[in-house]
């Protein structure tokens, strides 16, 4: 590493250690780069990073097992099975960056110029292993649009019918709005149990809203929005002023009584379920008592 090296400064048990490793290599040569970017000019040097570290160790190694593949003995055998297994992960990067110190303070701050950032946005842009996957283009819609899409399919395909004209495909209808087969599945089960014509009401308070369906504390803040809707009703002098603490206390009111409900609804069900189990037990008996008798009374048929 040499004296100078920020991987070999703490004393001959580090020396010794880093002349063991494996990815020695790699690492001398993350050293020399980055040593030789702080003596370009400011306007060519590149912004040390985290994701510049992984790239460039990707480069150093296929760098390295090129030469080796040319000449023989360029690494150890160790070396080269270690360097061969070697990912570069992000994690990786970040320790490496940490030793040596362009991603801490061992070197003291330094402060990357725009220019230096904007050169490694560039370089990683033009040589990255693994280019961003484009994202797919999804849209969002509020209770209103969903039910307004689906009355269109419905609707378009109801006259299509009339005329002798093709149906309208879901995937047709979810390609012209960006969405989801899955999504407009889900939306016509929403619609046959009439959660998305409550929520596209105008008093819902979510006719608006685009994520709401997986809220699961909704049917407590509907039980506040009906409260707040009831007192916006009443007249000015007699209606209270909604604080923070009347809410809380609405809502923990809300919440206990749809617990007790939702009690009420499981105790009748394990009843119901309880009494719908003695029905069966009884009529297995019955049916097993019927079946005795009728093999007493054949054994005393079948008797001369």
């Amino acid at each position: 590493w040499g004296e100078n090296s920020h991987l070999g400064i703490d004393g001959d048990k580090s020396k010794k250690r880093d002349m063991n490793d494996k990815l020695r290599k790699i690492k001398m040569g993350l050293e020399s780069f980055c040593n030789d970017n702080l003596a370009r000019p400011e306007d060519e040097r590149l912004a040390i990073t985290s994701s510049l570290i992984q790239l460039k160790a990707t480069e150093i190694k296929e760098e390295l097992l090129e030469r080796h593949l040319a000449a023989p003995g360029v690494l150890a055998d160790e070396e080269a099975v270690a360097i061969r297994a070697f990912k570069g992960s992000k994690s990786w990067a970040c320790l490496m960056g940490n030793q040596l110190g362009f991603l801490s303070a061992a070197r003291g701050v330094i402060k990357w110029s725009d220019a230096a950032k904007s050169n490694t946005a560039l370089y990683l842009d033009a040589n990255s292993r693994n280019p961003p996957k484009p994202k797919k283009q999804r849209m969002e819609f509020t209770a209103e649009e969903k039910l307004g899409i689906l009355q269109e399919l419905e609707n378009t395909n109801a006259q299509n019918k009339t005329d002798g004209a093709p149906l309208v495909t879901v995937e047709q209808i979810c390609k012209k709005y960006h969405t989801s087969k899955s999504s407009l599945h889900r939306w016509k089960q929403q619609y046959k149990n009439g959660r998305l014509q409550e929520l596209a009401e105008p008093g819902s308070g979510y006719k608006f809203s685009k994520r709401i369906f997986n809220d699961k504390l909704y049917v407590i803040k509907k039980a506040l929005n009906e409260f707040y809707n009831e007192n916006e009703k009443a007249r000015v002098g007699e209606r209270p002023n909604i604080t923070y603490t009347m809410l809380q206390a609405r809502a923990i009111m809300a919440k206990e009584v749809l617990l007790e409900r939702h009690y009420v609804a499981v105790a009748v069900e394990s009843e119901k379920m309880l009494r719908e189990q003695q029905r069966e037990g009884a009529a297995l008996s019955q049916q097993s008592e019927v079946g005795v008798v009728a093999e007493q009374h054949g054994g005393e048929a079948a008797q001369p």
